[in-house]
């Protein structure tokens, strides 16, 4: 009986903190994240010359690690993939 007396103190104890939590999460949804997708969703989408371009800047990190290192991309959102995939080898 004692155990339960305990945690029932451990959760009450711990409400504070969960409602802090829960708070500070609809400020920043509402103050931070909102207003940052709304414009996000204006945007227009980028060229792919930039996704080339920001491509070619991971290559070059790749080979200033590894000289002998091959960067392929396999899938592009651009392109109607769901995702942008790299694969190194």
């Amino acid at each position: 009986m004692a155990i339960v007396h305990q945690l029932g103190e451990l959760f009450l104890g711990a409400v504070p903190t969960v409602l802090l939590i829960l708070i500070f999460y609809f400020i920043l949804k509402s103050l931070f994240f909102k207003p940052l997708l709304a414009v996000m969703a204006e945007r227009e989408a980028l060229s792919p010359r930039v996704f080339d371009a920001w491509n070619e800047l991971w290559v070059g990190a790749a080979l200033a690690h590894d000289r002998f290192m091959r960067v392929e991309v396999t899938e592009r959102r651009d392109r109607g993939d769901p995702c942008w995939r790299w694969k190194f080898g």
